[in-house]
């Protein structure tokens, strides 16, 4: 009976294992991490910031794709959805502990000038 418990226990804490939106900012020109870079989950409203190594860590819904903003103003600001679709049918989902490379504003406005 004890031994039952304890397997109902260990397959609830299992269970219950929390998953996170996590990776690593870097400046999309240079390469070098951007540190104190907020990053927002705008379905579960939750926060923080990039460590010195621009990496961050954020507690997500499991059942709720979302979508992170990424700011360190005045320089960058993006959107990044959390599932991206590959030819209508295959979905991926990001921000599990790759790099994410994003432009500095004035970069990408020159760019979107330009065509």
């Amino acid at each position: 009976m004890k031994l039952l418990k304890l397997f109902i226990m260990v397959l609830f804490l299992i269970g219950c294992k929390q998953h996170y939106y996590e990776g690593y900012v870097h400046d999309a020109i240079d390469k070098k991490p951007i540190s104190g870079m907020q990053v927002l989950d705008l379905v579960n409203d939750t926060k923080t910031v990039t460590d010195h190594r621009g990496y961050f860590k954020l507690l997500k819904n499991n059942h709720i794709s979302s979508t992170l903003i990424f700011q360190k103003k005045p320089d960058y600001q993006d959107t990044i959805s959390s599932i991206q679709i590959q030819n209508g049918e295959q979905q991926k989902e990001l921000f599990k502990g790759e790099k994410i490379f994003i432009l500095k504003n004035k970069v990408r406005d020159s760019i979107l000038r330009k065509n």
